[in-house]
């Protein structure tokens, strides 16, 4: 599909709106490109959908990348999270500490055992 062609569907769509494109649509729409272009007189509908389709998906595209309009109006005095909660916040870096040492302390457990395998591979072998 060359950029001639998308933008002649870009056209119908945004012409129709939502509307679900049923065989009339589709011959309109064929006619209008063939009368735009020059070729594709004879495309099949099939053809003509998975092009609708391609510019579909590149219209969510450009509206994803333009801002939404911002609202104005009188926002309130922002505070920090701290001061909003001081205790919620106290306890929840607190209990995230506790997480990260038992963590710690369970790898450090996993490497003393490993540690007493291997002395005692050392031992066996001092003694065999």
């Amino acid at each position: 599909m060359d950029e001639q062609t998308g933008d002649i569907i870009r056209k119908k769509l945004q012409k129709l709106g939502e509307v679900r494109l049923g065989k009339e649509h589709l011959k309109e729409l064929r006619e209008e490109i063939s009368q735009g272009t020059g070729h594709n007189q004879f495309a099949s509908f099939k053809n003509i959908r998975k092009w609708v389709a391609m510019v579909k998906k590149g219209m969510k595209k450009e509206k994803k990348e333009e801002p939404a309009p911002k609202k104005e109006r009188a926002a309130p005095a922002k505070k920090e999270p701290e001061e909003l909660m001081p205790e919620l916040s106290e306890r929840v870096f607190i209990q995230t500490v506790g997480y990260e040492i038992a963590g710690i302390r369970r790898t450090m457990d996993r490497i003393s055992s490993q540690l007493d395998d291997i002395e005692k591979k050392l031992a066996n072998k001092r003694e065999g």
